[in-house]
């Protein structure tokens, strides 16, 4: 299967809030965390055996255990131990990615909490669900993590799954994780990351899928690094093509300098497409004419699919969202289909910006905003300009900087952003010179530069 397709029909689910993501351990090891199959070696003595990924380690746990006098505590204890987020230990790359990714919904077998704290970064509303209490939430409300083997700072760390026996029980043990997985499966489509061909998790994993949905889900997709064993990597790919009968599809990626950035770069995709074909403008709120932005309003208008985000400010964003509207009745097109509009607080009470108590009120929404947002566009503006800016930076949202004749500071410092200004130079080179030689920004290299991010 091509990359290009997981990229785009994955984001697309998104996009629908039709789409999940499913996380193994493979996204926490670069973080410094021990993998499995080390943590186990660690115990191997218990039971007199050389413990590697070709075993079946959800076996080998319950031998341990079977040699501890049925008792979980030992391993337990190692795993809280090895888990358990310490000084040196931060969530990494991948995480801050996922972070930045437009989903609602996030399944993980992992036992840290990293995901947790790269999430609570960029968003002010999480919910952990670590229990059999699984109600479906309001999606546009929460980010939803949901760790079905539990979690190291669970006040009921003897729940983890671990053995082989805990997930032949898990139907009964957790029968409302279990529904709740199959009523995802069957509407949501997943991206399955961080687990290996080997991976047992995945393995009992599919076998739930198997047993939950039949061949009655929708479509699923997984990218796993490649085996470099000639024989493990046939295999893998005989496995693959077995997945196809739970409607999984599977992309292997090479990693000979074992960087994984194949891996990264495909998840920094999603994470751009996951927003839509959406903008925003941001900019002051005292602006009351401008014939850029009137021009802006209309050119924005005629590019085909996109869809202009508005948080219901006065001024450099009012500006553009009349002239848009304007051209879409001038074209024909319904207007409902071609706008999003956020509740905004300040909109009728301009002083909340700068007051302090409604400061979660506001970053909460900017953050929906923004999250919804793949380009913002930048005007000259004042505190709640930057701080859009600060929460587009956090989600990896495409900034342009635009340079007008009353350009200010907070159009400097983007301009010595490089990250912001280096990002843009791939999509359109005009802009890219104009705004390296600090020339005023014209609008047909802004709307140059969309459309190549768009590629419309």
């Amino acid at each position: 299967m091509a990359k290009n397709i997981v990229i785009n029909e994955f984001s697309t689910a998104l996009v629908q809030k039709k789409g999940a993501i499913f996380i193994g351990a493979g996204i926490s090891v670069p973080s410094g965390f021990k993998s499995w199959v080390e943590l186990l070696r660690e115990m191997q003595e218990d039971i007199d055996l050389e413990i590697d990924d070709h075993l079946d380690l959800t076996e080998v746990a319950q031998f341990i255990v079977n040699n501890n006098l049925n008792n979980k505590g030992r391993i337990l204890n190692k795993i809280v131990e090895c888990y358990t987020t310490t000084d040196g230990i931060y969530s990494n790359k991948y995480h801050k990615v996922l972070a930045q990714m437009n989903v609602t919904t996030i399944w993980t077998t992992n036992y840290d909490t990293l995901l947790e704290e790269s999430f609570r970064h960029v968003s002010t509303v999480i919910r952990r669900c670590d229990t059999d209490l699984l109600p479906i939430v309001d999606i546009d409300q929460k980010v939803e993590i949901i760790k079905m083997h539990g979690s190291v700072d669970s006040p009921s760390p003897e729940n983890l799954v671990i053995t082989k026996e805990d997930y032949e029980d898990y139907f009964y043990t957790h029968p409302l994780t279990t529904e709740r997985l199959k009523n995802d499966l069957l509407n949501k489509s997943f991206l399955f990351i961080g687990y290996s061909y080997r991976d047992s998790n995945i393995r009992s994993i599919m076998t739930q899928i198997r047993q939950l949905c039949s061949r009655g889900t929708r479509t699923h997709y997984m990218v796993v690094e490649k085996e470099k064993n000639v024989n493990s990597y046939k295999l893998q790919k005989l496995w693959a093509k077995d997945l196809e009968r739970f409607g999984i599809k599977t992309y292997i990626y090479e990693n000979a300098d074992q960087s994984h950035r194949e891996l990264l770069e495909i998840m920094e995709s999603i994470a751009q497409k996951s927003k839509g074909n959406t903008l925003f403008v941001t900019g002051s709120h005292t602006v009351e004419e401008s014939a850029f932005l009137e021009e802006l309003g209309v050119e924005l208008a005629r590019i085909k699919n996109l869809t202009l985000i508005n948080g219901q400010s006065k001024g450099v964003a009012n500006i553009v969202l009349k002239s848009f509207i304007d051209e879409c009745l001038n074209l024909g097109q319904s207007v409902q289909n071609r706008i999003e509009i956020y509740a905004n607080p300040c909109a009728h009470n301009e002083d909340w910006e700068t007051k302090e108590e409604y400061g979660a009120l506001l970053e909460s929404f900017k953050y929906r905003l923004v999250r919804q947002t793949q380009i913002m566009i930048v005007l000259p503006g004042s505190y709640g300009t930057k701080a859009e800016i600060e929460k587009a930076k956090q989600l990896g949202t495409i900034i342009i900087p635009i340079i007008t004749e009353d350009r200010n500071e907070l159009i400097d410092e983007l301009l010595e952003n490089i990250n912001i200004v280096e990002r843009l130079k791939i999509f359109s080179p005009s802009l890219y010179h104009s705004l390296k030689n600090e020339q005023l920004t014209t609008v047909d290299e802004v709307i140059e530069c969309v459309k190549n991010i768009l590629a419309v």
